[in-house]
Order: C-alpha cells, then structure tokens, then sequence
C-alpha cells in the first residue's frame, strides 16, 4: 500500500525538488506520533539518555537525507535500475557499516540469502529503461540518477544500523524514535518549503499540478494519505530492526517486492495492463527470492567473540 501511494504521490502534480512529499510524510508522521505518545506521556518518566538522543537526531538528519536523494533519483532512472542499486549497494552497505560500527557480521548460511535475495531482485529487475530528462545529456542524467539513488541506499543503510543500535539501548520507545526522527524531518522540510519551494512554487508546484489534470484535492488527499500508510510501516519496521537487525530489513523488502508483483498480477492483470501481469521473469524472481528468504529464516545468528572471563561485561 505505501509502495503504490508512494506511486501515486509521485506523479500526483509536484516537481520531485519541491519535496512536498517528504514534507507532508514528516507532517504526518510527527501528527501521529505525537498523539500516540501524549495518551501515555504521563504513565512514562524516565529519566533522558544523551546517548539515544543523539542517536535519535541522527536517525532523523539520516532519513531526511536517504528519503530526499530517493524522490530525486527515483523519477530518473526508473523503477528497474533503482530496485538493482538498492539490492546491490543496500545490502553491501548495510553488511559493512554493521561490522564496522556495531561489531557485528553474519553467518556463512545468512551471507548465501543475502547473495540469493540480491540475484532475485536483479531478475526482477529485468532490462533497464532509463528515464531520460531533456534538459540533460543521457549519460549525465542516468548518472546523476544513479548517484542520488547509490547516496539513498548507502544513508538508509547508515540509518538501519544507526537504528539497531538506538533501539539495543532501550531508552526510548518506537514512538518515542518515531516522534524524534518525525521532529527533525518536519523542521528541516519546513525550512526548505520556506527558502526554496515557495518561492519557486509557479515552477515546481502550480505549473506540473496544470499539466497533469489531477485536482488539488486529489494530490493533498494522497499525500497526506501516504503519510498516514508510512508512519505505521515505520514503526512496524523499527520493531523488525530491534528484533532481528538491519540486514533482516533488507531482507523482508526484498522478499515484500516479490510478493508485490504475485498480489498485483493475480489483482490488477488485464489487456489494458500488461505491465501489471506475472511473466517468467516476475515469477523466477519471486521464487529465488523466496528461497533466500528461507534460507536467511533458518539460518543460524554468527557467532560472538568469546569474553575474556576476567572482564565484566559493561
């Protein structure tokens, strides 16, 4: 459901640098959290930990980052190379900055899911078709695309392992991260609605809402829509983080993708939608991908480094 409002939002009128979307995600997002924190605030009076709240502000500047390079590489290079850059540099990423920062690695059994998932993915992603922009060379606009899109993978990996470890610290609740990460998106997009897209508003905003027909109505309706559908994704998958780790996240999107496609063939396939339908393509993706799923499900966690006895553990 985000996967497809996210769509909708996307060609909804904007101009992808007015960033209206992430502005009313954060919108949203602090909307929501704000109130599902204010029925319990007075139960809950624990005392702060300046770790989680740095790392709660990092988390927020990190997504904030990751989610504007996507909206700008996204309607670049397209849906099939965006869904190999992520496979590729997203789990490459994630695996290095959990062993360099975290001190964690994964078994033999869970590196062969991963390479499995990522081959899966690429299948799926079948031949590239590169969304060109007229105002730039071909070479330069797919380049530029795939370094937002690489930019995106790479901060959303950081931003995972940024997670897990903010949520090992068990000082703050999902909520509690939600509202602070929320907090900082909205203030950050609220300065850049202000500088940037109102006074480029005819340009980014008035102009493509003509274009494409779609009532304003509409396009506020999605938008706040899309929010509303990625804030409860979020705190879902910040439960997912705390219990199984970044890589796990990885994991259970690429295997979200694959069954995307089965939904949306048995769902929406017609002639007039061929797009839509599953083909042998579609299909081997699905399975190979699902195979590492399993894989990575029963594989064993890597084991830790042995403690010294004389120490005591912090």
């Amino acid at each position: 459901m985000a996967s497809l409002l996210h769509f909708f939002s996307l060609q909804a009128a904007t101009a992808p640098p007015s960033h209206t979307i992430p502005f009313t995600k954060y919108a949203v997002g602090l909307i929501i959290s704000a109130t599902s924190l204010w029925s319990v605030s007075k139960r809950q009076h624990k005392s702060r930990n300046m770790l989680a709240e740095c790392l709660a502000l990092a988390a927020g500047l990190l997504d904030v980052a990751a989610y504007m390079m996507n909206c700008l590489g996204f309607p670049i290079v397209g849906s099939a190379l965006s869904m190999v850059v992520f496979a590729a540099a997203g789990q490459m990423f994630t695996a290095a900055a959990r062993t360099l920062l975290l001190k964690k690695g994964m078994s033999k059994q869970q590196c062969v899911a991963v390479a499995i998932v990522s081959v899966g993915v690429m299948v799926r992603a079948g031949p590239l078709k590169i969304a060109r922009d007229e105002r730039l060379p071909a070479n330069d606009n797919m380049r530029l695309g795939v370094i937002y899109t690489t930019s995106s993978a790479a901060l959303y990996s950081l931003l995972g392992v940024v997670y897990e470890r903010l949520a090992s610290l068990k000082a703050l609740s999902h909520v509690q991260i939600n509202l602070r990460m929320s907090l900082t998106g909205f203030v950050l997009l609220v300065l850049y609605q202000t500088f940037y897209t109102w006074p480029h508003r005819q340009r980014l905003i008035l102009e493509p809402l003509a274009e494409s027909g779609q009532r304003p109505g509409t396009v506020i309706f999605s938008h706040i829509l899309f929010g509303a559908c990625y804030t409860g994704h979020a705190m879902i998958q910040g439960r997912v983080l705390e219990r199984s780790g970044a890589m796990a996240v990885n994991v259970v999107n690429s295997m979200r993708a694959a069954t995307v496609s089965i939904v949306s063939a048995l769902l929406f396939c017609a002639p007039s939608a061929q797009q839509q339908c599953l083909d042998a393509r579609k299909g081997a993706s699905a399975a190979i991908i699902s195979v590492g799923a399993l894989i990575w499900a029963t594989a064993p966690s890597p084991q830790q480094p042995k403690q010294d006895p004389g120490k005591k553990e912090e």
